[in-house]
């Protein structure tokens, strides 16, 4: 049986237990199936993401003579993609074609999102 929280928490006081002081709610438990379909919803699975898109056209982007020198990292919050390049004379080459990058990036349909690249040595 469910009591309220003073309830239980008079309870408590006769049977000389700690006070529950918690601010957290107790909630009836949700069918898996909702929980499924929620998370199907907020995380669309079997589509394809950034990353795997932008992988595919690794070589179209940068050209075959860079795309070997170099490899998308991850996307930030703030929507732009951080690329770990060899070495640093690699980096400026590149940051000397950012705005030519960027273009390639957004021409392809599903990353039209991104808003800068950020190229780092490692």
């Amino acid at each position: 049986m469910n009591f309220s929280r003073d309830v239980q928490n008079l309870i408590a006081n006769l049977r000389q237990l700690p006070e529950d002081n918690s601010s957290s709610a107790v909630r009836e438990p949700k069918a898996m199936a909702y929980l499924i379909d929620h998370l199907a919803a907020r995380y669309p699975f079997g589509e394809w993401g950034l990353e795997t898109i932008i992988m595919e056209h690794w070589g179209e982007i940068l050209g075959d003579s860079n795309a070997h020198y170099c490899r998308p990292q991850r996307f930030t919050r703030d929507h732009r993609l951080v690329v770990v390049v060899a070495n640093p004379v690699i980096r400026q080459e590149l940051c000397f074609q950012k705005r030519r990058i960027l273009q390639r990036i957004r021409d392809i349909t599903a990353c039209y999102k991104i808003k800068g690249i950020c190229f780092v040595v490692g």
